[in-house]
């Protein structure tokens, strides 16, 4: 997403006396703000943008194509406006490039590092088959904590733990199919989800 600064004509604007007697003795633009021509004073740059040096000219690429702009934030981190250096995203958060904020890793996947990219969240942690990741996981998963569950099975990456339909039953608590569910003995009932 690209921002463009609001431009107030400087008709609009008060004018502001200052000792000054050129514009070489004007300070740079801060960190986390750009300054066009015609403002009284630095803006910061905004949600999704960020810049980490002094004398940034323009709100976006749009804005100024020559470079010395806020730049969008990269992959794995946040930035909020105004933002002089990217947060980065802790484990169990991720981002795509150009967030203002991280987020929540989602059920069925894992953020076990900082800076986690959508790109790795959907092909380096995916929650493996017969295990579950609930929201926020910031592990790598193992252990009986992350099993899926005896009469139940969760695929790859699966957001919800699925129910050995009736009929069915399982006793492995790390199944990762819907064929793994077995078929119920003869004699006997099986209900949804059940051992």
């Amino acid at each position: 997403m690209h921002f463009k600064p609001i431009i107030i004509p400087h008709t609009l604007l008060p004018l502001v006396q200052t000792n000054l007697t050129n514009s070489g003795e004007c300070p740079p633009c801060p960190p986390g703000h750009f300054c066009e021509g015609g403002l009284p004073a630095p803006a910061p740059c905004p949600p999704e943008t960020y810049s980490d040096k002094y004398g940034t000219m323009g709100g976006t690429a749009e804005v100024n194509p020559a470079g010395q702009n806020c730049t969008l934030c990269p992959a794995g981190r946040s930035c909020l406006i105004g933002s002089s250096v990217p947060r980065s995203c802790q484990p169990g958060e991720y981002s795509d490039v150009g967030s203002e904020f991280c987020y929540s890793c989602p059920p069925g996947y894992f953020c076990p590092v900082e800076n986690v990219t959508v790109t790795q969240l959907s092909t380096l942690y995916g929650c493996p088959g017969g295990l579950y990741c609930p929201e926020g996981t910031a592990v790598v998963p193992s252990g009986p904590s992350f099993h899926c569950g005896t009469g139940h099975y969760c695929p790859t990456a699966s957001p919800v733990v699925m129910n050995c339909p009736p009929g069915t039953y399982n006793s492995n608590a790390t199944v990762n199919a819907l064929s793994q569910c077995l078929e119920c003995p003869p004699g006997y009932y099986c209900l949804e989800g059940r051992p």
